[in-house]
């Protein structure tokens, strides 16, 4: 039943915050349709789902995970967004950290890519063509994971020690959301706690 309500809860705070955004003049919100997007910068969201079980979700800019955001064509290129990959997938406890006495146990549900053209998009709207170079490219690492504890995570602690597996990172956003509210909070050092 709290699952129920809270998913209920996400989905109207979610049609909210999209209905608010949306409304907002361009010069306000930057372009429209895009998301932010700052080197550097990321976002992480907490959504605990039940006492012992929470959903986490990252949103990074390409270039602060593997250093750049063209598309891989190089072999130095694609060993560093392997090599990146690779971390998202296997140290999780790296980029989220609970408590250890909590007994959390991490499952990846994804870990992916997502690109956007700028520039393309712009030319091809004007002229209805494609475009050859891509100066705008953008794209964001984007993963999901989902935690499961054997003793509850209310009133624990957390870190972000992602900021030391990745070192381009130098802020994160991170947003909490439980059944008494939610939280944010932003972080520039990998020592910091936040409490849940």
């Amino acid at each position: 039943m709290l699952c129920f309500i809270y998913r209920n809860w996400i989905a109207y705070f979610t049609l909210g915050a999209a209905v608010f955004l949306g409304n907002l003049s361009p010069s306000l919100a930057g372009t429209q349709n895009h998301k932010a997007h700052v080197h550097g910068n990321g976002k992480i969201d907490i959504a605990l789902e039940s006492p012992t079980k929470a959903i986490i979700e990252l949103d990074f800019p390409g270039d602060s995970i593997f250093g750049f955001e063209h598309q891989a064509r190089s072999a130095k290129d694609k060993q560093a967004e392997a090599q990146a990959f690779q971390k998202l997938r296997t140290q999780t406890d790296s980029i989220v950290q609970f408590d250890p006495s909590l007994g959390c146990q991490y499952k990846v549900n994804k870990v992916e890519l997502e690109k956007e053209d700028h520039d393309a998009d712009q030319k091809a709207e004007s002229s209805g063509g494609s475009k050859s170079e891509h100066h705008g490219e953008h794209a964001d690492v984007n993963a999901s994971y989902e935690v499961n504890c054997a003793k509850p995570m209310t009133g624990s602690q957390i870190k972000v020690p992602m900021m030391t597996l990745f070192p381009k990172i130098k802020k994160i956003s991170v947003q909490i959301l439980k059944e008494s509210g939610q939280t944010q909070k932003e972080i520039s050092n990998a020592d910091e706690a936040i409490s849940l």
